[in-house]
C-alpha cells in the first residue's frame, strides 16, 4: 500500500525591500510592501523616515525589518551610534547599512566605499542623496569586490520618480534592483 504524505516546507525566500528617505510617506511604502508581500522575507531602511518604518512594522509583524536612522531623525531614541550603521548578515553575504550622511555621500561614495570594504561588506546600502545607484567595484590584491546600492529616494528624488531597491540572495549570488513607485501613492 502507498500512503502519500502531504509535507508543507516553509519556503525561505530572501528577497528585501529596500527604502530611504521617504520623510513621512508611511503610506507609499507600505501599499509597495503589500504588493510585494508574498515574495518579500523582510525590509531593509536606510533612514529619514524611521516614524514611518515603526508604521510598517505594526502592519506587516510577519516580515523582518532592519533599519538605520537618517539626519532628519531627530527623536532622541535614534541618536545612539548604534542607529548610525549597521553590519547585517543574509544568507551568508554581509551587508553594510547606512543613511550616509556622516560619510559623506553627498560628496562622493569614497569614505563609505572604504569603511565597507574594511568591515568585510559583500554589499554597502546607503540613502541621503535621494539618487537611486547601483554599481559593482571590482576587488583586487588590495581591495574586495564590493556591490554599492541606493534606492533612491521613495517620496522626494532628486531626479525621475520615487523609487525603492530589491536585494535577493540565493545560492550564493546577490541580485540587486530597482523599482518606481507612482507619486499619485506617495
Amino acid at each position: 500500500m502507498y500512503i502519500r504524505r502531504e509535507c508543507e516546507y516553509e519556503r525561505k525566500n530572501m528577497t528585501y525591500l529596500v527604502f530611504s528617505d521617504t520623510h513621512g510617506s508611511a503610506a507609499g511604502m507600505c501599499r509597495i510592501i503589500e504588493q510585494n508581500r508574498r515574495d518579500t522575507a523582510g525590509v531593509i531602511f536606510l533612514g529619514d523616515g524611521m516614524s514611518d518604518v515603526e508604521k510598517a512594522e505594526k502592519a506587516f509583524p510577519e516580515l523582518t525589518f532592519y533599519a538605520v536612522a537618517g539626519n532628519c531623525d531627530v527623536s532622541a531614541k535614534y541618536l545612539g551610534r548604534e542607529w548610525q550603521e549597521k553590519l547585517i548578515t543574509l544568507e551568508g553575504k554581509k551587508i553594510l547599512i547606512m543613511h550616509g550622511h556622516t560619510r559623506g555621500v553627498k560628496w562622493g561614495m569614497e569614505e563609505a566605499v572604504s569603511f565597507a570594504r574594511r568591515s568585510g561588506a559583500d554589499v554597502l546600502m546607503f540613502g541621503h542623496t535621494h539618487e537611486a545607484v547601483e554599481e559593482f567595484l571590482p576587488g583586487d590584491i588590495m581591495r574586495r569586490e564590493l556591490y554599492v546600492f541606493n534606492p533612491g529616494s521613495a517620496s522626494r528624488p532628486r531626479y525621475g520618480e520615487p523609487s525603492f531597491g530589491r536585494i535577493t540572495i540565493q545560492n550564493g549570488c546577490i541580485l540587486l534592483s530597482h523599482g518606481s513607485i507612482n507619486r499619485r501613492e506617495v
